[in-house]
C-alpha cells in the first residue's frame, strides 16, 4: 500500500493523475490536488481531455 505523506513545513505538495478509456469513446481526463504541510486541501482541478490513446492523454 502506498501512503500519502504531507510535505515538510512550509511546503505544499501537488499530486496529479489521469485516466483514459478506449471503451468509453476515447474518454480521458486529468486532475490534481494541492495540499499543505497540515494536509489541508488548498486547491483541486480536473479537465476532460481529447485523446486517441493513453499515451496521447499522458502528453497533454
Amino acid at each position: 500500500m502506498v501512503l500519502w505523506r504531507p510535505p515538510e513545513a512550509p511546503w505544499v505538495k501537488l499530486n496529479t493523475d489521469g485516466s483514459f478509456s478506449a471503451d468509453l469513446q476515447m474518454a480521458a481526463g486529468g486532475g490534481g490536488l494541492v495540499r499543505d504541510f497540515t494536509s489541508a486541501l488548498l486547491a483541486g482541478f480536473y479537465a476532460p481531455l481529447r485523446a486517441t490513446s493513453r499515451f496521447d492523454a499522458e502528453f497533454q
